[in-house]
């Protein structure tokens, strides 16, 4: 099993949580990845113009829809990151997390998808 890496020690991501809660079952594992590959891009999009518009509502209401999709694959930092900018939105009286863990949010799950693209939906 392919993973992309964040660094040298940390997975960016995993697909044993899939296999645990499918039984092993690859046709279910890799229907998730298809849906995540193919999905997530419009979620993040969303987001961005949320972000953008500067819509602190629809941008927690769209990070909050991504956090399910990011537990599957195990994205812990990505997962951490969300959780972060949800308390910063609640804490500050509906203010934005800054740009800049907008931004890496967004980068790193769009580098867990070009890395699930390239190894391994090449290998469906």
């Amino acid at each position: 099993q392919n993973e992309g890496k964040e660094n040298l020690n940390e997975p960016l991501y995993s697909l044993k949580h899939l296999n645990l809660i499918s039984n092993g079952k690859k046709e279910f594992v890799d229907k998730m990845v298809v849906l995540f590959v193919n999905d997530t891009p419009a979620y993040l999009q969303d987001l961005s113009n949320a972000y953008k518009d500067n819509d602190v509502i629809a941008f927690s209401k769209h990070l909050h829809k991504l956090k399910p999709r990011l537990a599957h694959f195990e994205l812990h930092s990505v997962s951490a990151m969300a959780t972060k900018m949800q308390s910063i939105i609640k804490e500050q009286g509906l203010e934005f997390p800054n740009k800049f863990m907008v931004q890496e949010f967004i980068t790193t799950i769009e580098l867990c998808i070009n890395d699930l693209k390239k190894n391994h939906l090449n290998q469906l």
